[in-house]
């Protein structure tokens, strides 16, 4: 029945943050910590790969 069909799940609501209003690390580490970020293939993890959490392999 749902053979061949894509569902795209959105969040309920999203939210831009404007850069100008960024004024210091801690706000830029306050965005990091609340936010998922997923890269996509090797070029792209070149530099992050400490970053990585376990598990997320």
């Amino acid at each position: 029945m749902m053979e061949g069909k894509t569902m795209t799940l959105k969040p309920l609501k999203q939210y831009k943050i404007g850069p100008n209003k960024i004024q210091s690390l801690d706000d830029v580490i306050t965005i990091l910590r609340n936010v998922m970020i997923c890269v996509n293939g090797g070029e792209a993890l070149e530099g992050l790969e400490h970053l990585i959490e376990k598990g997320d392999e």
